[in-house]
């Protein structure tokens, strides 16, 4: 399928604001992408295969350097360290994408997730109720609860909002009071792991807004999706294990055949 003049602005502008992240991590932490390749290659621990790596190793890089840190650097590094393996930029269609964002998804689990086409998808701003330039997703072994999660990046402008999902919760607002209320239980100590987080309002606004995520993802990760690559027919995302030089613009829905494999994410 031939890029429109639209594809390519959308696709210029989401990977020039990748460069843009991924230089602000370079310049701050400029041996990041070499020590988390060697832990990695030499886990000093093990994690389930879904996770390329855990998110520990972003911490270990980011404080060794504390004054370059922000309160968001590790949710970053582990992003676009997974995203160094992938240096893609998925477009969709907008009434896809309309649908997606105005529906409440099933329960989502981890089941439903690791079967994401790339190790972290970043899925560029390109629709004018989607929020921000774009974001990326992953998935997340927390090393010390065990406990699976989706992590959301979500590029609001200068600084990206990190948003981490449990996967072993009956809703998107139960495993956001767990995750809030884990962290505040984490504050002087490691290890602490809440189950039944209190739920409030402010949690609920921020789930509803999440349940569209959730939902495109879970899409993306169906074996049925509507994915056309934007240069190659034929060519399917893959999971390499070393990162990618080239790049590669993913279009979701432009062939015809995206409303039955919704109809599917919605039944």
């Amino acid at each position: 399928m031939a890029l429109t003049p639209e594809h390519e602005r959308i696709a210029r502008e989401a990977f020039a604001h990748a460069d843009a992240l991924t230089g602000e991590v370079e310049r701050a932490f400029p041996r990041a992408w070499e020590l988390m390749d060697h832990m990695r290659t030499n886990p000093p621990m093990q994690w389930p295969d879904w996770c390329l790596l855990p998110m520990g190793a972003a911490d270990v890089v980011t404080g060794r350097n504390p004054a370059g840190a922000k309160s968001h650097t590790i949710a970053q590094v582990s992003a676009l360290y997974n995203w160094r393996f992938a240096r893609s930029v998925w477009i969709f269609e907008p009434a896809l994408m309309s649908r997606f964002l105005t529906q409440v998804p099933d329960t989502i689990t981890l089941d439903d997730l690791t079967t994401l086409p790339e190790w972290c998808v970043f899925i560029a701003g390109s629709h004018p109720e989607y929020p921000g330039s774009g974001l990326w997703a992953h998935l997340e072994y927390d090393t010390n609860t065990g406990r699976p999660e989706l992590r959301l990046l979500l590029d609001l402008g200068e600084t990206p909002l990190p948003i981490p999902v449990y996967l072993d919760r009956g809703s998107v607002t139960e495993a956001l009071a767990d995750y809030r209320a884990t962290v505040q239980a984490s504050i002087g100590r490691t290890g602490a792991n809440v189950h039944g987080g209190s739920l409030d309002a402010s949690v609920a606004r921020l789930a509803k807004g999440i349940d569209a995520y959730l939902g495109i993802l879970a899409y993306l990760a169906r074996p049925e999706a509507d994915i056309v690559h934007a240069s190659r027919g034929g060519a399917r995302p893959v999971k390499p294990r070393r990162p990618k030089r080239d790049r590669d613009i993913w279009l979701v829905g432009y062939t015809g055949t995206a409303t039955n494999a919704y109809c599917a994410t919605s039944a």
